[in-house]
Parts: structure tokens; sequence; C-alpha cells
């Protein structure tokens, strides 16, 4: 058997180091995974929550009733006139929501018109449902 220097031979297997370092990239590389994972999970509950806020909102928009401002009420007083299946109006039994109604600016129109009596009125509703919210501007005639 001939002598070789250990530098020269031909390696059969990996050494310790480089084991441990591809070790630590491939756990870099699974903990950056769940993260993304962790990530999208948050957002999709997020949407999730907007989508419901939005689908209540537009319950409240099929109201005539404008009483409904600043309270807190269930979704279920709100849906009265609604034809809704029983499991919907069992999860609006429980699902409370909180109505703010902020007045942005009101013209009167005595200003422009001595004769008139109208009031023109811009506001913004919001809907708030556990932790997201929706809202929406409207036009009240007075």
């Amino acid at each position: 058997m001939k002598n070789i220097p250990w530098s020269q031979s031909k390696r059969s297997a990996f050494t310790l180091l480089e084991v441990m370092i591809s070790v630590v990239i491939i756990s870099v590389v699974i903990l950056a995974l769940f993260e993304m994972r962790g990530n999208s999970n948050l957002v999709f509950f997020q949407i999730k929550d907007k989508t419901k806020a939005n689908q209540y909102l537009s319950f409240f928009i099929g109201q005539n009733d404008f009483e409904l401002e600043n309270k807190k009420i269930s979704m279920k007083n709100l849906t009265t006139d609604f034809e809704l299946d029983s499991e919907l109006r069992r999860e609006f039994s429980n699902t409370k929501i909180d109505i703010k109604y902020i007045e942005l600016q009101s013209i009167d129109m005595k200003k422009y018109d001595e004769g008139s009596e109208m009031i023109f009125e811009i506001g913004s509703t919001n809907i708030k449902v556990k932790n997201t919210s929706a809202s929406f501007m409207r036009i009240k005639l007075q």
C-alpha cells in the first residue's frame, strides 16, 4: 500500500462540519416556510372577518330605519325583514354589532334658495363586529 498524503487522498464521506452546516441551512429554510404559513393564515382570517363585516353591512343598507345609528344591537334584530335559513339566524342571534354614525357635513338649501326647506346631510356609518369593521358613506335628505 502506498503512502499517500491525507490532502491528496480521495474522501469517501462528509466531514462533521459540512453536515452541521447543511443541517443549519435546512433548518433556516424550514423556519422560513413555517413563518410564511403563519402569515398567510393570519391574512386569511383577517380577510374572512372583513368579508363578514361587509356582508353585515349589506343587511344594514337594506334597512329603511335610520334609528339604528349609534347603537349596539344583535344581527338578529337587524335582519328581521330578510328571509334567512334557521342556521344563519342562530349565528346572527349571537353576533353583536356596534353601529356608529358620524355627520360629516350638512348643507342647508336655504342659503341658496330662500323658499327651500331641504337639508342635505352627508355622513359615514361604521359597523364594528368583533375585531373588524366596515363603513359606507350616505346622504340623507331632510
